[in-house]
Parts: C-alpha cells; structure tokens; sequence
C-alpha cells in the first residue's frame, strides 16, 4: 500500500508482528452471542480497544526501553490501502499459527477475532505521526465527530 510505504520510507528495518486476546476471549463472546447479543457487540468492542491498549503499551514499553530507533505509527492490514490479503504472508511467515493460535481464515478474517498483524517501522530519525488523526481519515468530510467538534480519539 502507498501509505504504508509513504510511512517507513525513512526506516532501515519493520517489526512485523501479530497479537491476540486468544481462544478463551473467543469462547467467551460465543456464549454471549448465544444469551445476549447486546452484550456480545459490547463484550466485542471492549475487546477491540483491550487489544489496542495491549498493542499501544508494548509499542509504548519498547519505544523507552529497548529499540534505540524512533517508531512510525502501528499500520496494521486492512487500514488504507494497504491489503487485507497480506495477512496471510505475515502469519504465514510468523508461523502464528503454531505460536500464538492465531489462524487466517480463506475470508481473511483471523480466528480467534480479536486478532490483529502490523507493521512498525524503525528509523534513526524522529518519525511523525502520518496515519493518525482527521486529516488522515476517509470520514473527514461526513464524520459526526468532527460536526459536534469533537474528534473520535478523544
């Protein structure tokens, strides 16, 4: 995609990696799929932003501990242009299934759901922020957010 590669122009090296709440979130949200599908679409979301809060504090971690490089933004497939489809060379290549259970369905969809590869570029030069934000978001023009003022990462 022309944005991921916009994002690690600047970058020597990419941490490709994959994440998962795993099997025992996945169970969880079927029974409630089955008892309560208004708490099966809340369960979901919060597992959607557990996820990201795991991801954004790892990235956090190792940004002040151990990569000496500056990170770009997370930039995972699916988000722009980048193609959904290039989930199955990473978790091919990471071998998630074997490491994390992690399986790529023929849909492209991740099994268990609350599943996510991504790519972060290291470079020796401050990265800025390039993915994040409205002037980056294709509901700019029509978002609900922005007519109240507001924004939706705040």
């Amino acid at each position: 995609g022309n944005l991921a590669r916009e994002m690690l122009s600047e970058c020597g090296d990419v941490l490709v990696m994959g994440c998962t709440l795993g099997m025992a979130f996945e169970q969880q949200l079927s029974r409630l799929q089955v008892l309560s599908m208004a708490d099966a679409v809340l369960f979901d979301a919060i597992g959607s932003a557990m996820l990201e809060d795991e991801l954004d504090q790892w990235q956090a971690a190792r940004r002040k501990l151990v990569f000496p490089q500056h990170m770009t933004d997370r930039f995972s497939c699916g988000y722009g242009d980048l193609p959904l489809a290039l989930q199955n060379d990473i978790a091919r290549a990471l071998n998630l299934s074997q490491t994390i259970g992690v399986y790529v369905q023929p849909s492209l969809m991740m099994i268990p759901s609350k599943s996510v590869t991504a790519l972060i570029g290291l470079s020796n030069q401050v990265q800025p922020a390039r993915i994040t934000g409205c002037a980056v978001c294709d509901m700019a023009g029509s978002c609900p957010y922005r007519k109240e003022g507001k924004t939706c990462s705040a």
